[in-house]
């Protein structure tokens, strides 16, 4: 779901194992109120992988960093199901297999800059493109605040998550089948920049990619290889920014596909 741009590695800190985290303390209270609750890494990873073992999905691999000096954590699941159908506690359409990965993301920061998030999303395995298609809800955001059980939070979260992949495919089909003008093209193009998703510079290299793609599955002008495009480009994005782009570009793609 999640690609670490060369140019950010140097800025980050990238974990190789949950065990990394471990040492990794808990941002100081400062001058936050009483009420704020700081949630130490490895935690809420532990607690997330416990959730999606738990719905009939192993776990891949983990791909994880650190970022804000210690005090942010962004990462994700590379997901398979354990006896290679789509249970159905947490089910993703399973024709879907052939072609993407299911992905689990995560990402908070203890310095008050993001609250708890957990995301649905896939990889594309002929490009490896991320998508996040959570559009993420209340129930798959809480902050970091006094009351909280993180296992129980987490679990209820993860499983609203794959709730919402069950009709990816309907989603993805609806994409294939909308053809995507130079109008239509072009506000979405407007939309990416005035969400604040991208720069104008990738808003560029977005439109030049859907011009002439470099992978032929997205040659057709229609609007899931518009979000094919936007993904390719938003892997030169921080971590951080990728998982906001790829969620907020995939309800545009919705909105252009007549979905919403």
């Amino acid at each position: 779901m999640l690609t670490i741009p060369k140019c950010d590695r140097d800025s980050m800190v990238i974990v190789k194992s949950v065990a990394d985290l471990e040492a990794v303390p808990v941002t100081p209270r400062g001058a936050r109120s009483g009420r704020w609750q700081g949630v130490r890494h490895a935690d809420f990873v532990r607690a997330a992988a416990s959730a999606v073992r738990s719905l009939g999905w192993e776990i891949d691999k983990t791909h994880a960093m650190l970022t804000r000096k210690g005090a942010g954590l962004v990462g994700s699941f590379d997901i398979s199901p354990v006896d290679g159908r789509a249970p159905t506690a947490g089910r993703f359409p399973e024709h879907l297999l052939r072609t993407m990965r299911p992905s689990i993301g995560f990402r908070h920061a203890n310095d008050s800059v993001h609250a708890l998030n957990v995301y649905f999303g896939a990889v594309v395995k002929v490009c490896s493109n991320g998508l996040v298609s959570s559009c993420t809800t209340q129930g798959q955001r809480r902050k970091h605040t006094s009351g909280l059980d993180l296992s129980s939070w987490v679990r209820d979260a993860v499983g609203a998550a794959f709730r919402q992949g069950e009709t990816l495919d309907v989603d993805v089909e609806a994409m294939h089948q909308a053809p995507l003008g130079v109008g239509p093209l072009n506000n979405a193009l407007c939309g990416l920049a005035r969400m604040g998703l991208m720069p104008w510079s990738l808003v560029g290299k977005v439109d030049r990619e859907f011009a002439k793609p470099r992978h032929l599955d997205f040659a057709d002008k229609n609007v899931w290889s518009w979000y094919n495009c936007v993904t390719e480009i938003a892997k030169e994005q921080a971590p951080d920014a990728q998982f906001k782009t790829l969620d907020s570009a995939w309800g545009l793609a919705r909105a252009l596909a007549q979905l919403n």
